[in-house]
């Protein structure tokens, strides 16, 4: 079916915009939703995006409910992607905290003693070299933790978001009782 030719009357149309990396999950995803790919293009700015085009009839069984189930489906999985994307965020931005901070201290260890050579300005310099000694290795101990703690939550919600996921597939599937599968393949 062309896009140009789709009786809009008597079938529904969808358009999503993907990774290409994600493409073929999705369009199984979407498959067991009764949706029927027709198109396919790159986008026209981004290397690794691609927008697909889908079709189902307009009168199906279930269609409240299927698309209360897509409805699901596509909050898990934005959520999901948020998650991944940002999934290391506090601990990023926590090491450049303790990289700036520790730079700092070397800096200024380095240049008091340089510029103004006396007993007092070289145990100032000293002073922030162990600073600095001790704040790079403190926070990277916390650090470390921080990374792991969120490592266990991004785990413990991609599970649970990766259920929801299936779990709408899966009801999805049993109310449109895979009748457009084949067209799909084709």
């Amino acid at each position: 079916m062309d896009g140009n030719k789709i009786d809009y009357k008597n079938y529904d149309t969808l358009e999503i915009t993907v990774r290409t990396d994600k493409e073929w999950d999705l369009r199984e995803k979407y498959k067991k939703f009764g949706w029927i790919q027709y198109e396919s293009s790159g986008d026209a700015i981004y290397d690794n995006l691609v927008h697909i085009s889908f079709y189902r009839p307009h009168q199906i069984e279930h269609k409240d409910e299927l698309q209360l189930l897509q409805v699901n489906m596509e909050t898990a999985i934005n959520a999901l992607s948020k998650a991944e994307r940002y999934k290391n965020l506090k601990s990023m931005i926590c090491g450049s905290v303790i990289l700036a901070i520790t730079s700092l201290f070397l800096i200024i260890g380095t240049i008091v003693p340089a510029l103004m050579y006396s007993v007092f300005h070289l145990v100032f310099g000293i002073t922030f070299g162990v600073l600095a000694l001790i704040t790079l290795i403190v926070g990277i101990i916390k650090n470390v933790k921080r990374r792991e703690c969120e490592e266990d939550k991004f785990n413990k919600l991609t599970l649970r978001l990766n259920s929801e996921i299936a779990s709408a597939c899966s009801r999805a599937e049993e109310l449109s009782g895979g009748i457009y599968e084949e067209k799909i393949s084709q």
